[in-house]
């Protein structure tokens, strides 16, 4: 039985995957993904879309290729794909924009998945009234956590340490007395 419903369909954003026109830097995006994946021996889909800060790129592994990606050595190896992608794709351009990739997830869903837990962690915090240290974030995560807390009442969150050491302590903030 046929379904009558027409659907309307949102603008789609531009890029492959997405709708619209991909420009020359996202079909360059997907080309180098697909390259390094092939040299890599793993099979995937990949999608990728021009958003207005970024390129989201989203690997879907056929198979069990995508085990390169899995557990906390795996997040190592994707940090290093997507380094290694974005001075590919980068390389002598004007106007950078930074490739994310993401394994069988959008791009968007694991950023709002990190707001979630910092505003979780940042009600933990307040409810103990200590301070909570974050560790292993790689810089655009902690700046997701800084953004999603930048308004938070009652906490602040700051960073400590350099380099792949470095993390985010969220701390409560001292009540203010009303006087």
């Amino acid at each position: 039985m046929a379904d009558d419903r027409i659907e309307e369909e949102e603008p789609a954003e531009p890029g492959v995957g997405g709708g619209g026109d991909p420009s020359e830097t996202v079909l360059l995006a997907k080309r180098t993904v697909e390259d390094l994946l092939g040299r890599l021996e793993i099979r995937a889909r990949v999608q990728v879309r021009d958003t207005a800060e970024l390129i989201a790129c989203r690997l879907d592994p056929v198979g069990d290729g995508g085990r390169l990606f899995e557990g906390p050595e795996g997040r190592q190896a994707l940090l290093a794909f997507e380094y290694l992608a974005n001075r590919i794709v980068n390389r002598n351009r004007e106007e950078r924009k930074r490739l994310v990739v993401a394994v069988g997830e959008e791009v968007e869903e694991g950023d709002r998945a990190v707001a979630a837990m910092a505003e979780r962690l940042a009600d933990s915090a307040r409810r103990m009234n200590r301070p909570l240290t974050l560790v292993g974030m790689d810089a655009r995560h902690r700046r997701i956590v800084h953004l999603a807390l930048a308004e938070a009442e009652g906490v602040k969150a700051r960073s400590v340490g350099d380099g792949a050491l470095r993390r985010i302590v969220i701390e409560p903030e001292p009540a203010r007395s009303e006087e």
